[in-house]
C-alpha cells in the first residue's frame, strides 16, 4: 500500500532539488524522487554489500542507470582515477541522470542513451510512466500500470552489444559491471562474451525472476543466467541469502542480487 502511494505522489516532486538523506546515494544532490524524507528503513543488503567493495581507480559500467543514483555512488567509490560509464535507454531517465551529474559537479561519469543487449539496431522498451525504473526490453516480462497512472508506453530505442560499444567508442575494459535491466540480463551477458573471455570483470546482477508471469519463462531465465556464469568460471554469491550458487539451479532460487567473480 505504501509503495503504491509513493508511485502516485512521486511525480509531485519531479522538480524538487535536495540532498539525499538515505540510501546508497546519501549526501548527493538529486532532482526528483522522494529521498528527502528521513530514512525509516535500514540500508538494503545489496547496498551494504556494495559498500564493502574496493572500486578505487577502477572502470565501472552501470547498465540500467535509471536516474543515476548508483552511478553517483560508483563515481565516489572509483575516485579521481576511476571512471563510470552509465547506459540507460529511456530518454527521460537519461536526462535525469545528466541533471543529477551536473548538480553534483561530477566529471568521471559518461552516460550513453542506449539499451544494452545481444544485438545491434533498435528494440522496443515498454515502461509505466509512474515507474520508469521497471521498464523492460524483454518480451517475456509483463509491464503493467502501477500506482494508478494507467499510462504504459512503448518506445523504440537503440540497442548495442557491450563488445561492440567497447570498439566503437574505444572504451576501456570494465573491472566491475552492475546489471539491472528488468529481465533482460541474459541478453546483456551474451553481448559481452568477448569481454568476459578477455577480462572476466566482476558482475553485480539483479535477479528479476519475479517479473515473469509464466513459470516456464522464469525457469528458463534463471537457469540460463546461472549456467552462463558457471560455464565461464564465475563463482556466484547470492547477496541476500549469503550463499554460493554452485550447482545447476532449479526454480527455487530466490529473487535478489548475485555477485559473480
Amino acid at each position: 500500500m505504501l509503495q503504491k502511494l509513493g508511485f502516485i505522489i512521486r511525480p509531485l516532486f519531479n522538480n524538487c532539488t535536495y540532498t539525499i538523506r538515505w540510501g546508497i546515494g546519501k549526501g548527493f544532490k538529486r532532482k526528483g524522487g522522494m529521498q528527502f524524507i528521513p530514512q525509516i528503513t535500514p540500508l538494503r543488503k545489496e547496498e551494504l554489500f556494495l559498500q564493502t567493495l574496493d572500486l578505487s581507480g577502477q572502470t565501472v559500467f552501470d547498465i540500467g542507470g535509471f536516474e543515476g543514483i548508483f552511478s553517483l555512488f560508483f563515481s565516489k567509490c572509483t575516485g579521481k582515477n576511476g571512471t563510470v560509464f552509465t547506459f540507460e535507454p529511456n530518454p527521460i531517465n537519461f536526462s535525469k541522470i545528466n541533471t543529477n551529474i551536473k548538480l553534483n559537479n561530477i566529471s568521471n561519469i559518461k552516460v550513453f542513451n542506449t539499451a544494452i543487449g545481444n544485438e545491434s539496431g533498435s528494440a522496443q522498451l515498454t515502461f509505466d510512466e509512474s515507474m520508469r525504473e521497471s521498464g523492460s526490453l524483454s518480451t517475456s516480462v509483463s509491464v503493467t500500470s502501477t500506482g494508478g497512472s494507467q499510462r504504459v508506453f512503448t518506445k523504440e530505442v537503440p540497442i548495442e552489444k557491450i563488445d561492440n560499444l567497447l570498439k566503437i567508442h574505444s572504451l576501456p575494459d570494465p573491472d566491475f559491471i552492475k546489471i539491472d535491466v528488468e529481465g533482460f540480463e541474459n541478453d546483456v551477458l551474451m553481448g559481452m562474451n568477448e569481454l568476459i573471455a578477455r577480462k572476466k570483470p566482476a558482475l553485480f546482477i539483479e535477479n528479476h525472476t519475479f517479473r515473469f508471469t509464466k513459470k516456464a519463462d522464469k525457469d528458463t531465465y534463471i537457469s540460463t543466467l546461472i549456467n552462463f556464469l558457471l560455464q565461464r568460471g564465475y563463482s556466484i554469491k547470492h547477496i541476500e541469502r549469503d550463499i554460493l550458487i554452485s550447482d545447476k539451479p532449479g526454480s527455487d532460487i530466490p529473487d535478489g542480487h548475485f555477485y559473480a567473480k
